[in-house]
């Protein structure tokens, strides 16, 4: 039996919503996420949550959400200051 359902907000002056978009999908094969975009936040929705996984599936699911807006962002200022083609 899955785990009980999870929701976070996860505001975009933090998380780049794109990235949060993209990694959505990542985490088909250990619960069902579902996104609500709002004018400046998205708020995830994660159901039939892997009991496995349960306990620290939306604390893994953030932290890879904020490396991949670092690393993104990263890449952006890279191609500003010319380093990236």
């Amino acid at each position: 039996m899955p785990a009980e359902a999870q929701t976070i907000e996860l505001h975009g002056s933090l998380y780049d919503l794109a990235a949060v978009r993209e990694l959505a999908g990542q985490y088909g094969g250990v619960a069902r996420l579902s996104l609500e975009e709002g004018d400046h936040a998205v708020t995830v929705r994660f159901d039939d949550i892997d009991t496995d996984v349960a306990d620290v599936l939306v604390d893994h699911f953030c932290n890879h959400a904020l490396v991949e807006t670092v690393r993104r962002n990263s890449q952006a200022e890279a191609r500003l200051r010319g380093e990236l083609a």
